[in-house]
């Protein structure tokens, strides 16, 4: 029986270990690409000089060829924006923010309750802050708070990840704002 429950503990130490690499890469990749969205909004705003680059390609301004030659560099390192496209990149790394936040409650369970890994409910855990960070677009279109800010990826991504962390309470809100929401309407 103990020999079971180590090699329990050990598939949980192995599974958060492989998650926390893949959810850090696809994360580091999201950041990244909203700084390079952002380099190309700085960009559009500057006035027009064209440049040309090695590989004669013509760009509004120098400002613009940075960036491009950024996306190129973060392109390489993340091939997923190529293969799976700009949605589906988008929905994967909205996943693994929410993952990655759960990742960071497990944590924090571990070092704030003394709990130990054995006790942490960890594949539901996981599981709940993925299906967190997929319905994030849709919380954020369904919640007034969010309609109008939520605009940009920066919003969407801290949403998945503050959800990911707080699952439970993130539940538990979102059912609070759900009754909150009907309830006005039934109302009018």
């Amino acid at each position: 029986m103990k020999y079971i429950l180590a090699t329990l503990l050990k598939m949980k130490k192995i599974y958060l270990t492989t998650l926390l690499i893949l959810s850090l890469y696809f994360v580091v990749g999201g950041i990244s690409n909203i700084l390079i969205d952002e380099m190309f909004e700085r960009a559009q705003q500057l006035p027009e000089k064209p440049v040309g680059d090695a590989s004669s390609s013509k760009f509004r301004n120098i400002e613009e060829m940075n960036a491009s030659l950024e996306y190129d560099k973060m392109t390489a390192a993340y091939p997923t924006y190529l293969i799976l496209g700009d949605t589906l990149s988008y929905i994967v790394n909205l996943i693994c923010f929410g993952i990655f936040g759960s990742i960071i409650r497990v944590l924090i369970l571990l070092q704030q309750r003394n709990r130990s890994l054995e006790k942490i409910k960890v594949y539901s855990l996981v599981v709940l802050s993925a299906m967190i960070g997929l319905i994030t677009i849709i919380v954020s279109q369904l919640i007034p708070e969010f309609k109008y800010e939520s605009s940009n990826q920066k919003m969407y991504y801290s949403l998945a990840l503050v959800g990911g962390i707080y699952s439970n309470e993130f539940f538990a809100w979102l059912k609070f704002k759900v009754k909150q929401i009907f309830s006005t309407e039934s109302e009018t």
